[in-house]
């Protein structure tokens, strides 16, 4: 028989509702990604290449400043968040390129 498993939930807010997220990048990651969202259906002429551009490489940053597992290793929660990001990052960054910029994004790597 097979077990099916509810997923869990990412926990992005720390008891105190403040976000979990520490560093400047992971606040820019977020920032870009309300922009991306806010200006997708937009008439107004958007420049995506540029959009896409810079969110690429906001995104190599994020992962060189911020690594899934920190040094501590004891911060599950905070690895779980940034992975959320990183995922989130990713599914718009393809968005962009297939719909936007009309390009094949991979399918992986």
């Amino acid at each position: 028989t097979w077990n099916i498993l509810q997923p869990q939930h990412i926990v992005y807010l720390q008891e105190k509702q403040d976000l979990i997220l520490i560093k400047p990048i992971e606040y820019k990651i977020i920032e870009q990604l309300i922009l991306i969202s806010d200006n997708w259906h937009n008439e107004q002429k958007t420049n995506w290449l540029a959009i896409g551009k810079k969110f690429s490489q906001q995104l190599m940053q994020f992962t060189r400043q911020c690594p899934i597992v920190p040094a501590d290793n004891c911060y599950l929660d905070l690895s779980l968040a940034r992975i959320g990001l990183i995922a989130l990052a990713q599914l718009w960054l393809k968005l962009i390129l297939e719909v936007k910029l009309h390009t094949q994004a991979l399918s992986h790597i």
